[in-house]
């Protein structure tokens, strides 16, 4: 990962060793623009000036962020009005440590220093009018007027010093005897003391279990991560800047490090195709500057900030852009209508008013992942992500019984994963049975051996051929469509939920739990009146499951091909009669 933040510095952002760490300056409603906070000490008043935010505001005014919780607050440009006036909007005093003045004052020289002594000695918090300052304003400074003079601090040089200081070296000691283990040079930091929140912070040197030699000494910790001041700024002012590059996976969030030696410009997307080139290029609209880039690279970075930490679910890294690019091409082919490209599903027909589509999005939506608790668990989604990106082969069986998991929880209404109600039941097995064919199609999950050509015609049969099953399977695919015409008929009578669905058991069904659901399904097929439609359908079924019946040796998958069959013919029903 830090290779990959400097690489990407180095690329793309121009950096030198004298950059201060700026971040840029989040505006909201509610929440705009700049207050100048004037400490006259000629006249001894206070107020403020209005300002507009610019795109060179956070340079201009040495924007860095605030100092962590339990650190002293030596900054002096801030989203937080009561740092500066040392009172907060009812008028309780912050902590000492937390009065920017007072520990700026006393961590710089020359000028600036003076001014702000001058503050100090004369400044009261509790003689000010404070509703006539604006407390919703989304970035604050400091400007001095002394002896007619204008000093705005977060411009001096020595503020800037002060900040470059505090971005090297920090509060650690520099050993000269060790080498950086990233460029090389002689001279590490004892700590390199990365701030709260920044995925810097998964380089854990403070905590014992975390040390070489499991040991609390500067020597164990250069041991476990030796970085010069040099690499240190470089790191900070890239990872301030990181939030530029972060895109979400409904409520999973990464961050798309881009590695290119060609200039092509990759823009981060949250649509669900982690680039925005690629998203235009499932869609049709775009080909050539996503190819032209394709010696490039990208490091995914899992996590987010927790308070003073940063958690780290999975990085994934030295990803080929053109890995995602021949991603993004299949999910279109398999996307494409039957007619335009024979390995096609026809997702786009199947979807009707839901508009299905195959990004990392509804990959997410379609495995058990729980976000919807304290403790999210994203493992089936970065354990696939992985093995698309990587090309590592899926565990099949794996895959089939989170995917059951998945359709038995959108039935009775218990998932944990708060995209998958978006979902009917049908739209999650269709999107299901698209990825296996995608993943397929990828090389990372195996084609059923003897898959089956049926000679019927009709666009169940042809969906069964284009899908590639072996005879058994394709057996419980059009058992699955018949439950959808019996499903289709109670439906119609009132029965939104089908009961039908209840004889499917969702824990997996052996060969003696599918031939005795054949029965039901038949003796349904004549109550419901709809065995004249569905005879061939049925007789077919029953055929190809007892002749491929060595081949249903997974209970669990079983039930998921009845489940697919169900969910393709019923949107058909659903897709015809949008069309009528």
């Amino acid at each position: 990962m830090l290779y990959s933040l400097l690489k990407m510095a180095e690329a793309g952002m121009d950096l030198t060793s004298q950059d201060i760490p700026t971040q840029k300056v989040e505006q909201k409603k509610g929440k705009e623009g700049m207050e100048i906070i004037v400490f006259d000490c000629d006249k001894r008043q206070v107020y403020s000036i209005s300002e507009k935010i610019t795109d060179r505001t956070s340079e201009e005014w040495n924007f860095v962020g605030n100092s962590p919780a339990n650190s002293p607050q030596d900054v002096i440009t801030t989203d937080t009005l009561k740092y500066i006036l040392g009172v907060d909007e009812k008028g309780e005093p912050v902590k000492p440590t937390k009065f920017s003045l007072k520990v700026v004052a006393e961590r710089i020289q020359g000028e600036p220093a003076e001014a702000l002594r001058a503050v100090l000695s004369w400044y009261n918090p509790s003689t000010l009018d404070l509703t006539k300052f604006n407390w919703k304003a989304a970035l604050y400074s400091v400007r001095v007027i002394l002896h007619g003079k204008e000093v705005d601090i977060a411009k001096t040089r020595e503020y800037r010093e002060h900040l470059l200081r505090r971005s090297t070296v920090g509060k650690s000691q520099v050993n000269t005897s060790v080498r950086c283990q990233i460029c090389g040079g002689p001279g590490a930091l004892d700590d390199p003391d990365y701030p709260a929140g920044s995925p810097l912070k998964v380089y854990i040197v403070d905590k014992l279990g975390f040390a070489s030699g499991i040991a609390d000494s500067p020597e164990a910790r250069l041991r476990s991560h030796a970085i010069c001041p040099r690499c240190r700024n470089r790191l900070l002012v890239i990872s301030k800047r990181l939030e530029d590059f972060s895109v979400r996976i409904n409520k999973l969030k990464a961050y798309v490090l881009i590695l290119s030696q060609q200039p092509v410009k990759f823009t981060p997307s949250s649509s669900g195709w982690i680039l925005e080139e690629l998203e235009a290029l499932y869609r049709g609209e775009k080909e050539v500057q996503i190819v032209s880039g394709g010696q490039a690279q990208i490091t995914l970075l899992f996590g987010e900030r927790q308070q003073s930490k940063f958690r780290l679910y999975r990085m994934i890294p030295d990803v080929p852009v053109f890995r995602l690019v021949e991603f993004t091409r299949t999910a279109g082919v398999v996307r494409s209508s039957r007619d335009s490209d024979p390995r096609g599903l026809g997702l786009t027909e199947l979807s009707g008013k839901a508009s299905l589509d195959l990004s990392f999005n509804s990959l997410y939506s379609v495995l058990p992942v729980e976000d919807m608790g304290n403790t999210p668990r994203y493992i089936p989604f970065l354990d696939a992500i992985q093995s698309i990106l990587l090309e590592y082969p899926l565990d099949q069986d794996h895959l089939y019984a989170q995917f059951l998991s998945v359709l038995r929880c959108r039935r009775y209404d218990t998932c944990l994963n708060s995209m998958t109600g978006k979902f009917s039941l049908e739209d999650v097995a269709i999107l299901q049975t698209s990825f296996i064919k995608l993943f397929r199609l990828l090389g990372i999950m195996s084609t059923p051996s003897q898959p089956v050509q049926t000679l019927e015609k009709g666009d169940i049969y042809d969906y069964v051929n284009r899908i590639g099953l072996n005879k058994g399977q394709a057996g419980l695919f059009l058992l699955g469509a018949v439950i959808a015409y019996i499903g289709r008929e109670q439906y119609r009578k009132g029965d939104e939920k089908k009961a039908i669905l209840d004889r499917i058991d969702y824990e997996g069904m052996d060969v003696g739990d599918i031939l005795t659901l054949v029965n039901r399904v038949y003796e349904s097929a004549r109550d419901y009146k709809v065995l004249n439609r569905t005879q061939v359908l049925l007789s077919d079924a029953n055929t190809y499951i007892l002749e491929g019946r060595d081949q249903l040796t997974n209970p669990v998958e079983n039930v998921f091909h009845i489940l697919s069959g169900y969910s393709f013919q019923t949107k058909l029903f659903m897709t015809k009669q949008d069309n009528e």
